[in-house]
């Protein structure tokens, strides 16, 4: 098999990969009702019942299912869409204007509302409540998200391609033997990875 042919080999792999985490998000959309199923939490705001790092399902619901102390997932109003906005905070007062029902949120640590900062929450800017917490899952997705993290990830990809062509051009002359070829892949795989790791820890 030539160079050429295992890279291709390679980015198929990551694309089906890609693909399948892809399938999988959509799926939990679907199941879950929502247009953001996992969400992670950035900030100490929630603690102790929410802590830094934290995964949270989240399951969607109709405005009236969301009552006093039910904890949901919201857009900032003004910043309608953006994800860095996102926020995890718990309903303390529900009013209802025109029909319409409006949120105040709170960080359990924080001292004040969320009112005098973005006043009330309109009902059409909630993603939906949390339904579980998963502890510690979200802090890949919090990592990935800097550009440490996303620097890492790269180098991580072109890491894995340059060990394949390694291992085409050394591992297939003059190879003695199994215990020998693999133990040539593992500090190939070594001298590569390792690297990455101490520069980008995430």
């Amino acid at each position: 098999m030539s160079v050429k042919r295992e890279i291709v080999k390679n980015l198929i792999l990551i694309g089906l990969v890609l693909l399948a985490v892809q399938g999988g998000w959509l799926t939990l959309k679907y199941i879950l009702g929502t247009e953001v199923p996992l969400a992670y939490v950035p900030s100490r705001s929630m603690e102790p019942n929410l802590r830094v790092g934290d995964l949270v399902v989240v399951k969607g619901a109709k405005p009236g299912e969301i009552s006093n102390g039910s904890i949901i997932v919201f857009y900032v109003p003004n910043h309608y869409g953006e994800d860095a906005y996102r926020i995890v905070h718990r309903v303390i007062k529900i009013v209802e204007v025109d029909g319409i029902l409006y949120y105040e949120t709170k960080g359990d640590n924080n001292p004040i509302s969320d009112y005098h900062r973005w006043g009330y929450i309109p009902e059409s800017y909630v993603i939906g409540v949390v339904a579980y917490r998963i502890p510690l899952l979200g802090y890949l997705p919090l990592k990935i998200r800097q550009p440490e993290g996303i620097a890492f990830i790269a180098l991580l990809i072109v890491a894995l391609l340059l060990w394949e062509i390694m291992d085409f051009k050394e591992g297939r002359k003059g190879r003695s033997g199994y215990s020998e070829g693999n133990s040539l892949k593992g500090k190939r795989l070594n001298n590569i990875v390792y690297p990455l790791f101490s520069s980008y820890p995430i």
